[in-house]
């Protein structure tokens, strides 16, 4: 199981422990996401696990991606971003990490997609 932690920008680190885990496992032409029965994440690392899985991107796309992002979401003034905090409840412009989501998935929710087991206790 692979579970990649949140945290904005450095989710980069994320990416980058992974392109060395590929590298360690000795076949860099096998996707990372083979390597794992399961994949999760948090925040960011959610993004990551998305487009890992339903966006079959490789690391590197993963990498582009995190850079075409941050200098939508992640700049900006510290002053500005609190101001965001208490009028809109976030910190950052939600609009470019849902469009990076919607890239990842698709325009369908997920969850209708999939079929959950019938589990009997």
């Amino acid at each position: 199981m692979l579970c990649i932690d949140g945290g904005g920008i450095r989710g980069l680190v994320a990416v980058e422990i992974l392109k060395q885990l590929q590298a360690n496992l000795g076949d860099t032409n096998r996707p990372i996401q083979d390597a794992f029965d399961l994949i999760c994440g948090t925040s960011t690392g959610g993004l990551i696990a998305l487009s890992l899985i339903y966006g079959g991107r490789t690391l590197k796309e993963c990498q582009r991606m995190y850079e075409d992002l941050a200098e939508m979401i992640f700049s900006g003034s510290s002053l500005r971003k609190g101001f965001k905090l208490v009028f809109n409840g976030a910190r950052y412009d939600v609009e470019p990490l849902e469009r990076a989501i919607k890239d990842a998935v698709g325009e369908s929710a997920m969850l209708t997609e999939v079929q959950m087991p019938k589990v009997n206790f």
